[in-house]
């Protein structure tokens, strides 16, 4: 369920967030949000079966050291995700969204892959 909050907040407002990214470095931004959006839900699935629940734990502990680095950016550009705005919060936003990252990585292996 977690996942589904992840990826509807990652794909509200979808349009104003690519448009944040002010480098043409990466192609296909809208189709880039959907698509790890909709990676989170799958994987967030995946840990809901067993057979699966090991593989889809150590992608989606990848896959939260690999976001790391946008959250950072968005951070230091002042984006604030809730209005698609540049007046966010700034870098004090990283004091909440990096341990909150660091905990979900924890969350994952702890209830995920540390039982198998």
């Amino acid at each position: 369920m977690c996942y589904v909050v992840f990826y509807c907040n990652r794909t509200c407002c979808v349009d104003q967030r690519a448009s944040h990214d002010d480098s043409d470095v990466i192609p296909f931004k809208i189709e880039l949000i959907y698509l790890t959006g909709l990676l989170e839900v799958l994987l967030g699935v995946g840990l809901l079966i067993p057979a699966v629940r090991t593989y889809a734990a150590w992608i989606l502990i990848v896959f939260f050291i690999l976001i790391l680095p946008s959250n950072i950016y968005a951070a230091i550009k002042h984006i604030d995700y809730e209005k698609a705005t540049f007046d966010g919060s700034g870098v004090a936003y990283l004091w909440f969204r990096v341990p909150l990252q660091f905990l979900f990585i924890v969350w994952v292996y702890v209830s995920s892959i540390k039982e198998a």
